[in-house]
């Protein structure tokens, strides 16, 4: 695991890059709690809720204490040919 720490706040954005490149290094990841970061990153998160700010101090605290802790994300990553792959099956597939 790295020893850093990745904090990615992009708030009403579909964002999810700096994720995945700190995922990739081994790094813990805390993303705001919204559908599409629970459908990216799934289990492999911590998560801060945008309904509770004034918790979000003690809980960004508490990611940074467990953080040298946590397990790298388990995420899968794709390479530049598997992405390719699968941006030429979409592109057929609309004929």
């Amino acid at each position: 695991m790295g020893d850093g720490l990745c904090f990615e706040a992009f708030v009403g954005a579909k964002v999810t890059g700096i994720g995945r490149f700190a995922a990739a290094c081994g790094l813990p990841l805390l993303v705001p709690d919204q559908p599409w970061s629970r459908e990216c990153f799934g289990a492999e998160a911590s998560y801060l809720e945008a309904a509770a700010l004034r918790q979000n101090p003690v809980k960004l605290r508490t990611f940074y204490e467990r953080c040298p802790h946590l397990p790298a994300p388990a995420l899968k990553l794709y390479s530049w040919d598997e992405v390719a792959e699968q941006l030429e099956l979409c592109y057929r597939s609309l004929g």
